[in-house]
């Protein structure tokens, strides 16, 4: 039978270990969301730069078919 100093030592650890887990969970949301928000940044100026580049292809080939 558990003695009531161990009680109040498993209780303390077990405190001790959910405080440890709730800071690892925090700081990976934190990674997690701050990571998702800059691949949708990176992703939106590729996206862009291949929209850019589409354009200016579809602008030479009708200015070359205008010319012919």
């Amino acid at each position: 039978m558990k003695t009531f100093s161990n009680f109040s030592e498993d209780i303390a650890t077990r405190r001790k270990m959910l405080k440890q887990r709730q800071i690892q969970q925090a700081a990976d949301f934190k990674d997690r969301t701050a990571g998702a928000h800059q691949r949708g940044k990176e992703e939106a100026v590729r996206k862009a730069a291949y929209r850019e580049k589409v354009k200016a292809e579809v602008r030479k080939e009708i200015e070359s078919e205008d010319k012919s």
